[in-house]
């Protein structure tokens, strides 16, 4: 049996259809040794209509050098005919896969979007902290190349339903503070789904009368202020503990009340779902996506809203 320069899956035996006749999703993940990575692994080798067809982490010896397994993740992954790789690019050269999931870091991550739309493979990431000049030169190659492109920030469907709840109340209250609780290992603070709620809220608030508002510094300002970051004039506030996956709340103030929404991921498993509709969608957009809520719209169950390639 012929194998192909990887070492993967022999070409015989790689499957090429799902159930039903239609062709599975060729799927490459980055970042497979993290925590997030190897979730997106479990749940990807779960599903009939998608097929992994390579691995990556820094922590890996690769496949097709003849060299030792760098882990037991790498060597177990090697059993099971995925081709492993060190380097993104050497992988998306050697699978042509039809999606590249990455979960790697703020400074990694644009790179190697921009290496997966050059290559015409659709980036699905959910890695945090891009900065928006990133963002708008992905959106410009997306677009150029006529390809799907993903990088949302949360890929829970209940945040997204947060944001949903935020931007419907947001009118009827002056004033609002978000507070954003994460694992002791997250880098980038505030996250990217705090930014993303008060930058919702903020503009939509009822201001009427003016409510006073704490002297803040601004977003990206040096130093730091006990009364939080000002993003689009509300407060947020982060929270980093061991013990904590992800939560989001959002206080808002009225006369003698206030209303309080909450959204709490207990396990990293609460963000496949949304992964796994974005590796799907993302095979029938044209441009850049950001929030998750764009490719619910676009669900069969739902409402059409996302931009389709023609």
């Amino acid at each position: 049996m012929d194998r192909d320069q990887t070492g993967g899956t022999p070409r015989e035996q790689r499957p090429s259809a799902a159930k039903g006749g239609a062709r599975r999703i060729r799927v490459a993940i980055a970042g497979v040794s993290g925590r997030m990575g190897r979730e997106v692994l479990a749940a990807v080798q779960a599903e009939p209509d998608l097929t992994l067809v390579g691995a990556v982490s820094r922590r890996f010896a690769g496949t097709g050098g003849g060299l030792a397994a760098g882990s037991a993740l790498e060597a177990d992954l090697r059993s099971r005919g995925v081709a492993t790789f060190a380097d993104t690019k050497r992988c998306l050269e050697a699978t042509s896969p039809d999606v590249l999931v990455e979960f790697t870091s703020s400074a990694a991550s644009p790179g190697l979007i921009l290496a997966a739309l050059e290559g015409g493979v659709r980036p699905v990431s959910g890695t945090t902290g891009m900065p928006p000049e990133r963002l708008l030169e992905i959106g410009a190659l997306a677009e150029a190349k006529r390809l799907g492109a993903v990088v949302i920030p949360n890929f829970s469907v209940g945040a997204t339903v947060l944001r949903i709840l935020a931007r419907t109340a947001a009118p009827f209250f002056g004033a609002c503070e978000v507070v954003e609780l994460h694992h002791d290992q997250k880098r980038d603070a505030p996250s990217g789904t705090a930014l993303a709620l008060a930058e919702v809220v903020g503009p939509r608030l009822r201001r009427t009368p003016p409510l006073p508002v704490p002297a803040l510094p601004a977003q990206g300002a040096p130093g730091s202020d006990p009364r939080g970051l000002a993003v689009a004039g509300v407060p947020v506030h982060s929270v980093r503990l061991p013990g904590l996956v992800a939560h989001h709340e959002l206080i808002f103030g009225a006369t003698d009340e206030t209303l309080t929404l909450r959204h709490d991921s207990l396990s990293r498993v609460s963000f496949m779902p949304g992964v796994l509709l974005a590796v799907r969608a993302v095979m029938r957009l044209s441009g850049l996506v950001t929030s998750l809520e764009d490719l619910l719209a676009d669900h069969p169950d739902g409402p059409s809203g996302a931009r389709r390639t023609p």
